[in-house]
């Protein structure tokens, strides 16, 4: 059967040529690079030559990034449910002989553009200089080397030896090759959006680069503000108001964003100096730092919010939904980690910052899994198709930091199970790093049996730590066990099991009541207020009032550094208002009468509360709401965002509050472990005195050592989980 494919023939009717079969490598430094030939004989248009050299004496080359499967996600389902792409078959020339090799259609694009161009054709062939790769800044870049280096050519994908050390090799080949072409497909973007490359993003990095952060700082992003419209030019400004919609459509859609790989494939090149980095899109050419650095300080300027806001209610882009938030934070978590690989490294790193961020105390061994634990944690948004790669997809970053004629303890090995490598990998982290950081990225799920419910899937982890919470809004460390890990006394049993020290502190005892981060409507706050009025009886901490305890649990006492302490109690006061407004018109739209619950206990708690709206307040606001009027936002948004996703509110025996994983049950116990930052929730195995992992906690009167005392002290000891 014949099938039209991109104006080729599928593989099905392709030549009779023989199946291409790999030869092995010479050494284990050696790499297979590609030319492409203008081939009229096929019916694509061109062949490929593939020949191996040693790194050390290899010609100059380009490396590709780019998406093994289609560039473009064409709904948002596309997203979570990634299916394989179809191939083509293309032939290569080896030694005169006709082979043949199947290619994702992406990669095929990028051939047939490269062929059209001259791009890596041989010398001794007539290469058009006409065609050298032009930016659409009118930068025209040097001419382009004739090799290049792809990795599913490149690397035989079915020999796990060759597999493993080519990932291995990976930093090497992206430091040493010459320009890394990102490839982001054959498409040109919309017009509006390649106004947004070609106009507004050079623009704006020229006039952040002589006027700095200030001009932009405090201004909202649609560029309204008088000064900015002045300094960016009225024209540039009302461009991007019409347009930016469209861009970030397009960005959203490119699934070379998600892809895992390309980190280290754009960072290591980019050590090298910025312009050897170059973004292609259809006709569109453009420097990946300066698409990076604008993305970047979206962030930094605080417009992603807004930005993002926006796209979810907007017409044009609100299926796309959080997609928005999860593309722009693994953007500036590419940048970050090109900062820090930049900062770590040896001759680039002074003492202090290694002490500021590790301490002064540590191995090669220790600083390297630490710093190795924040690559992976930072970039935990990005896709690879195999688990393992969630740790040798960033070797080539970890071999950047290292100390020179350091050898790195992390090597990849593909003989190996999924579960086998991240198990290794993560006890490695655990026996080597000063605190249990690591746990908290583990979150149990009944469906992950095939792994120890200790060991973390880091891309499926939701939202973030309470440390990276605590972190982004520069708050106080917790220190909940009040020491560091005594990794000496760590072990590993045999069937997966985790042997830890610690001591149980309280159980849990009422079903979880499930947090909706995004739409808070959907939160039974009502179970919430209720709760207020059972808490008569004694509870922990005794100090506080109990919707003051209440409301500092709900966002795990982080509150925006825009607010004082004195404000703390009227920002809630006005969360609660909105949340409370939307609560009641949503179940009044279901039509059960449930609305009246609310105002019943509202009613009955009074308006004695410092933290708590009247019921007056309440009916305001929902019948504003209910009338079309927009709700004030409230500054504890941004934080909820992210603390809640994926957790829900407890309370414990002793009348603690606290935030937990979605999972938890009643009698689930909260345990404080020896280099724990946070209490840790584990759940008794049936028939046996150890556990399974839930998650870590947030509980309000335990989270700075509060519970620490000499008894308690005296009451750790092993606890095994599995």
């Amino acid at each position: 059967m014949t099938t039209s494919f991109g104006g080729t023939q599928r593989q099905d009717q392709a030549s009779d040529a023989a199946a291409y079969v790999y030869e092995p490598l010479p050494n284990d430094y050696a790499v297979r690079l590609i030319q492409i030939c203008p081939d009229d004989t096929q019916p694509h248009g061109f062949s490929l030559i593939i020949q191996s050299f040693t790194l050390t004496q290899a010609p100059a080359f380009c490396c590709l990034s780019y998406t093994w499967k289609s560039a473009k996600f064409t709904r948002p389902s596309d997203i979570e449910n990634d299916e394989d792409d179809d191939q083509a078959a293309v032939i290569i020339t080896l030694y005169g002989e006709e082979k043949q090799i199947a290619i994702s259609k992406n990669l095929f694009d990028f051939l047939r553009r490269a062929r059209d161009k001259s791009w890596f054709t041989p010398e001794d062939m007539c290469r058009n200089s006409q065609d050298a790769l032009q930016l659409n800044n009118g930068q025209t870049v040097a001419a382009l080397p004739s090799y290049l280096w792809i990795d599913a050519i490149s690397i035989n994908q079915n020999d796990n030896r060759e597999r493993s050390r080519q990932v291995s090799l990976m930093g090497t080949i992206y430091s040493l090759c010459q320009t890394v072409l990102v490839w982001l497909g054959k498409e040109d973007p919309s017009p509006a959006a390649k106004r947004v490359f070609c106009n507004f993003i050079p623009r704006f990095l020229a006039l952040l680069e002589s006027e700095g952060l200030e001009l932009f700082r405090g201004k909202d992003p649609f560029c309204n503000d008088p000064e900015l419209v002045r300094q960016l030019g009225e024209e540039i400004c009302s461009q991007w108001r019409e347009d930016w919609i469209s861009f970030f459509l397009f960005l959203v859609q490119c699934r070379w964003f998600r892809r895992g790989w390309v980190v280290q494939e754009v960072v290591l090149r980019s050590l090298g100096g910025v312009s050897q980095v170059l973004v292609l899109c259809g006709s569109l050419g453009i420097l990946w730092i300066d698409l990076s650095e604008f993305l970047a300080r979206l962030t930094t300027l605080n417009w992603r919010a807004t930005l993002t806001k926006r796209l979810r209610s907007h017409e044009m882009t609100k299926a796309w939904g959080y997609h928005f938030s999860d593309m722009l934070q693994s953007a500036m978590a590419v940048f970050g980690v090109g900062q820090l690989v930049k900062a770590y490294s040896f001759g680039q790193t002074t003492s202090s910052l290694l002490k500021r961020q590790f301490g002064g105390d540590m191995t090669s061994n220790e600083r390297i899994y630490n710093i190795f634990f924040q690559f992976v944690t930072l970039l935990r948004l990005q896709k690879f198709s195999d688990k393992r790669d969630t740790f040798y997809g960033y070797l080539g970053l970890l071999a950047a930091v290292l100390a020179p004629g350091t050898s790195s303890p992390i090597s990849a090995d593909y003989n190996l199970s999924e579960v086998d490598v991240l198990t290794k990998e993560v006890w490695h982290m655990l026996s080597n790093m000063s605190y249990l950081d690591v746990l908290s990225m583990a979150q149990y799920k009944v469906t992950t049996a095939d792994r120890p419910s200790w060991v973390p899937d880091f891309p499926e982890f939701p939202g973030a730590t309470l440390r990276e919470i605590r972190q982004a809004y520069q708050g106080p460390k917790f220190e909940a066990s009040t020491t560091k890990s005594p990794c000496s006394l760590f072990s590993l049993t045999e069937g997966g099991g985790l042997t830890l020290v610690g001591t149980r502190v309280v159980n849990i005892t009422m079903d979880g009541i499930q947090l909706y981060p995004n739409t808070t409507e959907f939160t039974s706050l009502e179970t919430l207020l209720q709760i207020l009025l059972g808490q008569q009886h004694d509870r922990v901490p005794k100090s506080e009032r109990q919707d003051e305890a209440m409301c500092r649990t709900l966002i795990a006492d982080t509150f925006p550094v825009s607010l004082n302490e004195v404000q703390y109690s009227s920002t809630f006061r006005e969360w609660w208002t909105t949340a409370l407004a939307k609560r009641i018109r949503l179940l009044i739209s279901e039509n059960d009468g449930e609305e009246e619950e609310i105002l019943e206990i509202l009613q009955e708690l009074g308006s004695d509360w410092d933290w708590l709206p009247s019921i007056k307040e309440v009916l305001n606001a929902a019948d504003n709401f209910g009338r079309g009027k927009e709700l004030t936002s409230s500054p504890l948004e941004m934080v909820i965002h992210r603390l809640w996703a994926g957790r829900a509110f407890f309370q414990t025996e002793a009348g603690h509050f606290g935030l937990g994983p979605a999972s938890l049950e009643v009698m689930d116990e909260v345990w404080l472990l020896k280099g724990g930052r946070t209490p840790f929730i584990l759940r008794k195995r049936p028939g046996g005195n150890d556990y399974h992992f839930i998650g870590e906690t947030y509980v309000h009167g335990l989270m700075y050592g509060e519970a620490v005392t000499p008894v308690l002290d005296q009451q750790m000891g092993p606890v095994t989980i599995f």
